[in-house]
């Protein structure tokens, strides 16, 4: 749970937004929408308002940041030492180390996703490494691959070479046995001419010519034969060289196959070399941000180590915190961080112009006295320093709070019923609120719910017409007439005394407009046991030099209202016992000032087996 922030989702139409966490200065606040900071106006003191209304799915922080370089109170030597400057100096403190423990959480958020993202860098870096492996091994194959090809076009040249080789050597065959088969038909032709030519002139050649004929014409078809022969010869050293070509071809398209493998083997080879590279890179990067987070890590603990050892030492000395709820309209159904109502709660009533307090189960306007509480708030201007209250204030009984700080009696001159003079100048934009209890002086009969009624029931009319003047008349039987003649109801009636006039008039007894109460007082009784009248008086005071418990007699029935105020001093210097049924604010008895007053107001509606206690002020000066 964080103590100093609070983070919504938008809705695209959300615009007021409700923190629970308090602050000692508005400008403390902050806003943010996924990170950026905005502008933003208050409807009260733990809402904020937004506008334009922050987009869908967006994030929306409000935050506490205290002053962390200077403190807000400086303690001097002889100096008074007041409760605003204890509670402002441990509240800085106490808020301080909340917001310190809220952003260790966050460090720590960090790193654990620091150690994520360098868990999936490492992942990566292995896959990468996996793939440029792979890579590696595809282009060793390939590589391979490429020397068996070039191998393969290396033996289908040698038989290119081989085939070209034997047909060159036919074809020089076939050439040979052609010419040598032309010569020898020369040959024969020039014997076949030479034997005609030597048979016209000698007839004995003729056989000879004849054989030769023969022999010529066998040499002949020799030659045609063997001509024939060189001719398949070369008809198939032909096809030997087309085969050969082909084969060549086949041999030189596979060279360029193993060629282009080699070199996509290369460009693999290079991209795995370039993958391995950058995942070696990203492995870096990868143990630069562990290593970073580590550091982190070890900030962030140091960070909580002494933010905790502060919280320990703040939460020993931070006050309770405040159940008051500020003015509404309506009675709250919670509270302001949304947390179930509790006994003792109190809010202004800004409709009936009146405090209530919850009971435990509904809320009931505050009936400390008959007195109504007055409320004016503003926003001082710079250096401001008076304040003219409206319908005027009870002095001594009016209370002045700056951006949600009690000021002490000595921050203020209000002594003329009308001008707050300020001791210290304000602020720009400080919230000054100011709660005044109307003055009992000048009440009137009908502002005191029911009185009027209660007046008239008490004064019947038919029992006026005798009184008793003389004498003891317990049950005024026998009582001597006062007045001649019948006065059931005062027709006819002689004027009464003075002090009654205003009375005489009318045919009832009191008719027509009601008079005004003035002069009311209470009586202060100065206790010598530890027992408290409510009989005796309204107001009482006690100096506790000892351990003291506290007890209350003559208490009014139930349906009618006791109340008194209890002036303690040094109510802290010894154990105070309060007596039974008492309900404080928050459920937590005050802590008293042990050297000095404390003005303390209790009330019961129920026979006393309930009182409800606050305190008025403490330490008064």
């Amino acid at each position: 749970m964080a103590y100093s922030y609070v983070t919504y989702t938008g809705t695209g139409s959300l615009t007021n937004f409700t923190f629970p966490f308090q602050y000692l200065d508005k400008n403390n606040i902050k806003v943010t929408v996924d990170g950026n900071p905005v502008s933003f106006t208050w409807l009260n003191d733990s809402t904020v308002v937004v506008s334009p209304a922050p987009a869908l799915d967006t994030k929306i922080i409000i935050g506490r940041e205290t002053e962390k370089s200077t403190l807000l109170v400086d303690f001097n030597d002889g100096s008074v030492l007041t409760e605003k400057d204890l509670d402002t100096a441990n509240r800085q403190v106490f808020f301080m180390t909340q917001e310190s423990l809220d952003d260790s959480a966050q460090s720590l958020d960090q790193f654990n996703q620091f150690v994520t993202q360098a868990g999936e860098y490492a992942n990566q870096a292995y896959t990468y490494e996996r793939l440029a492996y792979d890579h590696k091994e595809n282009a060793s194959d390939s590589a391979d691959d490429a020397r068996i090809s070039k191998d393969l076009a290396g033996t289908y040249a040698n038989q290119a070479m081989t085939a070209e080789q034997n047909v060159t050597s036919q074809v020089t065959t076939a050439t040979t046995a052609a010419t040598n088969a032309s010569a020898s038909a020369t040959a024969a032709a020039t014997s076949a001419t030479n034997a005609a030519t030597s048979a016209s002139s000698v007839g004995t050649s003729v056989a000879t010519a004849t054989t030769k004929a023969a022999e010529a014409s066998a040499s002949a078809t020799a030659a045609a034969s063997s001509a024939s022969a060189a001719s398949g010869s070369a008809s198939s050293a032909s096809t030997s060289a087309g085969t050969a070509t082909t084969q060549a071809s086949n041999a030189s398209t596979s060279a360029t196959a193993s060629a282009t493998s080699a070199s996509n083997a290369a460009s693999s080879a290079s991209a795995a070399a370039s993958s391995a590279s950058s995942a070696a890179t990203s492995a870096t990067a990868a143990s630069s941000s562990a290593t970073t987070a580590t550091s982190q890590a070890a900030a962030a603990s140091a960070s909580a180590t002494a933010s905790a050892t502060s919280a320990t030492a703040a939460a020993a000395s931070a006050a309770t915190v405040s159940k008051y709820q500020g003015p509404q309209a309506s009675n709250p159904t919670t509270r302001a961080d949304g947390s179930a109502l509790q006994a003792g709660d109190l809010y202004f009533n800004t409709v009936g112009s009146e405090m209530r307090v919850y009971n435990g189960s509904t809320w009931q306007a505050q009936a400390a006295s008959p007195d109504t509480m007055v409320e004016r708030s503003f926003t001082a201007t710079a250096g401001q320093t008076s304040y003219t209250f409206s319908g005027g204030y009870r002095v001594g009984y009016t209370f002045v709070y700056v951006n949600g700080a009690l000021l002490d009696a000595t921050d203020i001159t209000a002594t003329n019923g009308t001008t707050i003079t300020f001791t210290q100048a304000l602020a720009l934009n400080d919230e000054v609120r100011i709660l005044s209890f109307k003055a009992v002086g000048t009440i009137a009969v009908a502002d005191v719910s029911g009185l009027q009624a209660t007046l008239d029931s008490k004064a019947a009319t038919s029992s006026l017409s005798t009184v008793a003047t003389s004498g003891a008349y317990a049950d005024l039987t026998g009582k001597p007439t006062l007045f001649s003649g019948a006065y059931a109801d005062l027709s006819g009636k002689p004027t009464i005394p003075t002090a009654t006039s205003g009375l005489t008039n009318d045919s009832g007894f009191i008719t027509g407009a009601a008079p005004t109460i003035t002069g009311l007082k209470e009586t202060k009784v100065a206790m010598g046991a530890n027992n408290i009248d409510c009989a005796a008086g309204n107001v009482f005071t006690k100096t506790i030099s000892g351990a003291t418990t506290l007890t209350v007699s003559n208490v009014a029935a139930s349906g009618s209202v006791s109340e008194f105020i209890l002036k303690l001093t040094n109510g802290g210097s010894a154990t105070v016992t309060w007596f039974s049924g008492v309900k404080w604010a928050g459920g937590t008895a005050p802590t008293l000032t042990s050297a000095g007053l404390d003005n303390i107001g209790f009330f019961t509606d129920d026979g006393g087996t309930t009182w409800h206690g606050a305190v008025i002020s403490k330490d008064s000066k």
